[in-house]
């Protein structure tokens, strides 16, 4: 009897270069600790009128961001939703594309459109009047941690900014970013955005291109591995019914943990016999979804132990 591909249960792996992580903690200590310029921080709080009387004083709406992390005023005000400061800064001759901190370097229109805890309507309104001052909706992203517009929209999961974005011609299949990049629908898988996956697959992403590429990153994943990183059968589901490669070689760097166990997603929670599946390649999307379940079944263990 023929049975439809299911998932393998494994060990979850959730560790990303952790030296990376430690060096970059390490140096951008005293860089975050620049202090913003009084126009950034009040584009960032929404005060219009603090942002107006700057203006008026002389104050350059294009200050470049501090530390890794810092932002333009125009970026500051588009990422925490404040439609008001964006036309003044616009209108007092705020560039449109300039790049953000160094880590990730992202335009006030890939901020925009990635924003979360910003009503979809206003959100989506910010976006049009960036791309109506001329804001590059198919930058590049910046080599470490950028995202282009459209990936940056899939990761924040509002769809009217990724159908808004694709029907200006966005490219869905744009690479991600060398280090901790994700593409459009890495992104959207690794935040669980349903409907944008589904979007996008519908919208021409070929997964083959997408999954050669992970190997040749830092920190990436392919969608498979990120929608197995946080546990979403569904979208581990789609994405194999969409060709995703089961095999895909992991990035450059990353831990990856042989599997141990393998249970169809019928059987997860229910104890399944051991065996050898050694010839699973580390790094594998395989791999990374032989995790998924591990910690689910470790308490379903313990639970039963428990109540033994």
């Amino acid at each position: 009897m023929h049975h439809p591909p299911t998932i393998q249960h494994f060990p979850q792996v959730e560790r990303e270069k952790k030296d990376e992580i430690a060096r970059l903690d390490n140096d951008n200590d005293d860089e975050d600790e620049e202090p913003w310029e009084p126009l950034q921080l009040a584009a960032s709080s929404g005060n219009l009128a603090q942002v107006t009387s700057l203006l008026a004083a002389g104050v350059d709406p294009n200050s470049p961001p501090r530390g890794w992390y810092g932002k333009t005023a125009l970026q500051a005000a588009a990422l925490h939703g404040h439609l008001d400061i964006v036309n003044t800064l616009l209108a007092n001759g705020a560039e449109v594309d300039a790049p953000g901190g160094n880590n990730g370097g992202r335009t006030a229109l890939v901020l925009a459109a990635g924003a979360t805890g910003v009503p979809h309507e206003l959100q989506l309104e910010i976006v049009e009047r960036l791309l109506m001052a001329g804001a590059d909706y198919n930058r590049p992203a910046q080599k470490y941690n950028g995202r282009t517009p459209l990936q940056g929209a899939s990761e924040g999961g509002n769809m009217l900014v990724v159908r808004r974005l694709i029907s200006l011609g966005a490219d869905v299949r744009a690479p991600a970013a060398k280090t901790s990049g994700r593409t459009a629908l890495q992104a959207a898988a690794e935040q669980q955005h349903v409907e944008v996956v589904d979007f996008l697959i519908q919208s021409g992403v070929v997964l083959s291109e997408d999954d050669a590429a992970v190997a040749r990153a830092v920190s990436g994943r392919t969608a498979l591995q990120a929608a197995a990183s946080v546990g979403n059968v569904q979208l581990v589901e789609r994405l194999l019914e969409a060709g995703a490669d089961v095999n895909a070689q992991g990035t450059v760097g990353s831990d990856n943990i042989a599997p141990k166990d393998t249970a169809t997603l019928e059987n997860v929670g229910k104890e399944q016999p051991s065996g050898d599946i050694s010839s699973n390649q580390p790094g594998s999307a395989e791999a990374a979804a032989e995790k998924v379940f591990e910690e689910r079944m470790e308490e379903e263990y313990a639970k039963r132990e428990g109540g033994a």
